[in-house]
């Protein structure tokens, strides 16, 4: 900071107090500040602080110049600025009455979704939402109150289907590649899952809150300096949550229209309460009014990631166990229920899913077996290898069935070599059970050798091979209507979809504007005629700079902004020390033209 010259610490204030993270001209931040930024002290600042990387330029397809703060430096920026936040926030432990409510974290609940999508399966409607039913079951599994996130003000697909939890949920498993929309139901990208499962949850908590501030950062900017403060409090500290709010409205920090007690209640309605909805903040009550803590990160102990595995078959689980053995269980066995600690049941119905999805009976019972701290119970082990065993010993099949008329014909297909592929089995006399990857190729074959089929059945006509072979038509293959890789909420934010501007304007038509001017209206104070005076001054307003000027005796810095005609006099309109004023050709002693280069 200390490299920073006067213009440049000048501007990047005003920058972060007024803009935050929005979007703006030059001119934008001159009219912001009048009288305390000339437009020449702004195009410089900026010129200078984009050469360090502070503030990136992007122009518009129009032309229109925009300046921002780069990524990622906002909250910084905010900390050096602000300093009445942060620590002086802060509030003792005792002081604070905890509402303590344990919830379900954000990663907990995104496991929650996948593993519905895995096991139960969430179908599309032909709109591209959640099939009622599905979005009725996640609703309750997921438990996050609607209310909770009545201040979120949020615009996303299907908002008239789909409420803010699960909307919020399916975003981010969209944003990070978790799922993609298919044909008629939500799709797992199986390799991307098994990465996200693999990461240590600290580091799966930290991506889901950085996405969290990254999607649901408004174009607000009293939001915008609301979300900065609370992510620079300190993990695991209460502050006061309206000493942080009257800190931002001590500064100047504009509002948006909203009276002070509307401000403070705006930060507590976007961002506390949906924050401590997925478990990134706890709320509680000071003698100073609304507390809050944003979470800490987990802090995990291996020898206590194991579960404890009880004989009537439950199962419960830490908030410290690894996510890919949640995983496994979320596939055998039924959640029960609940909040840091969680319990699951393991059922013979729970079970036979797992075998049916494919997985392995004894790699099952080995994650059952490995998790648990005190091992399995004899009795418990005992049943699931027994339901293991006893699983499959029947089958029942939906199969495709030749049904000959007579004997002759059953011997002739019988003993035909070239059919013999296409056939599971002979059953009795007269009828087979054909390959269901075959129907097609069997039909076929029968009609070249002078058969006449008849369809008899759904069986018999529904699927060809390269269906059954797993090659969907056409038809079923494009994504769901409104589907979007990138998530289904809305941003309100979109100055990074224009390109960086490669060459700036900058300072240099002002440049251009003064070097046409009298040089000896920079060097030094003079005195001039009063039409040379109005000349300086108008040449002043063009180059968007300052006057430096003798009035009655005093030296001020003005800041014209229009010179008008007073009779057989003129008169300047501008500011001194950021106050409007007007003064009079006759007052304007000495004079000298100002360029903030060595600021």
């Amino acid at each position: 900071m200390n490299e920073l010259t006067t213009v440049e610490r000048k501007t990047l204030e005003m920058i972060v107090l007024r803009f935050a993270e929005e979007p703006f001209g030059a001119e934008a931040l001159e009219r912001a500040f009048p009288g305390r930024v000339t437009g020449f002290e702004a195009e410089l600042g900026l010129e200078r602080l984009r050469a360090r990387g502070i503030v990136e330029t992007r122009r518009k397809a129009w032309g229109e110049t925009i300046h921002a703060l780069a990524p990622g430096l906002f909250a910084d920026w905010q900390g050096y600025y602000l300093t009445a936040l942060g620590e002086p926030c802060l509030l003792d432990d005792a002081a604070v009455e905890p509402n303590y409510e344990p919830k379900a974290g954000f990663a907990k609940l995104l496991l929650f979704f996948l593993a519905d999508v895995a096991n139960v399966g969430i179908g599309l409607t032909q709109k591209g939402t959640f099939a009622k039913k599905d979005a009725m079951r996640l609703a309750t599994r997921v438990d996050v109150a609607e209310e909770s996130l009545a201040g979120l003000d949020i615009a996303y697909l299907h908002q008239d289907k789909l409420g803010k939890p699960l909307a919020v949920l399916y975003d981010a498993a969209l944003r990070l590649g978790l799922v993609r929309n298919g044909a008629s139901a939500l799709e797992l990208d199986r390799e991307r899952v098994d990465a996200w499962l693999a990461k240590p949850l600290p580091d799966i908590e930290a991506e889901l809150r950085a996405l969290w501030w990254d999607v649901y950062t408004p174009s607000d900017v009293w939001l915008q300096h609301g979300g900065a403060a609370l992510r620079r409090m300190p993990p695991g500290r209460w502050f006061a949550v309206d000493r942080a709010a009257d800190g931002l409205l001590a500064a100047g920090v504009p509002t948006g229209g909203r009276t002070e007690d509307e401000a403070r209640e705006a930060i507590a309605r976007h961002w506390l309460r949906p924050l401590a909805a997925f478990g990134f903040a706890e709320l509680g009550s000071s003698e100073e009014g609304l507390a809050a803590r944003m979470t800490a990160p987990l802090d995990i102990d291996e020898e206590e990631t194991g579960w404890y595995v009880q004989p009537d078959f439950e199962l419960i689980v830490p908030p410290t166990a690894p996510f890919r053995s949640r995983w496994e269980l979320e596939a055998c066995a039924e959640y029960a229920g609940g909040d840091a600690v969680d319990r699951y049941r393991i059922t013979k119905a729970s079970w036979e899913r797992a075998l049916a999805s494919g997985r392995d009976a004894e790699a099952l019972l080995e994650v059952v077996r490995s998790g648990a701290r005190y091992g399995v119970p004899e009795p418990v082990e005992a049943a699931l290898r027994q339901w293991s065993a006893a699983y499959g010993a029947l089958t029942l099949e939906d199969v495709t069935l030749l049904r000959c008329r007579n004997a002759e014909d059953a011997a002739y297909l019988k003993a035909e070599p070239s059919l013999s592929e296409c056939f599971v089995a002979q059953i009795g006399e007269l009828d087979f059970i054909v390959r269901r990857s075959m129907t097609k190729t069997l039909a076929d074959a029968l009609k070249r050798q002078g058969f006449s089929l008849r369809a008899g059945g759904s069986a018999a006509d529904a699927a060809s091979n390269a269906e059954d072979a797993g090659e969907a038509p056409a038809r079923g293959r494009s994504a769901a209507p409104g589907a979007s890789a990138g998530g289904i909420v809305h941003s309100r934010r979109n100055a990074a979809l224009f390109p960086l501007d490669p060459a700036p304007a900058g300072t240099k038509p002002l440049r251009e504007r003064l070097s046409a001017a009298p040089q000896a209206w920079l060097r030094s104070m003079r005195k001039y005629h009063a039409s040379t005076v109005r000349d300086l001054m108008e040449t002043a307003i063009d180059a968007r700079t300052s006057v430096r000027l003798v009035m009655d005796g005093r030296e001020v810095e003005l800041v014209p902004k229009r010179v008008m005609p007073a009779g057989t006099d003129w008169i300047v309109q501008g500011y001194i020390d950021g106050e409007e004023t007007t003064v009079a050709s006759s007052a304007c002693g000495e004079a000298q033209l100002l360029v903030p280069e060595q600021a």
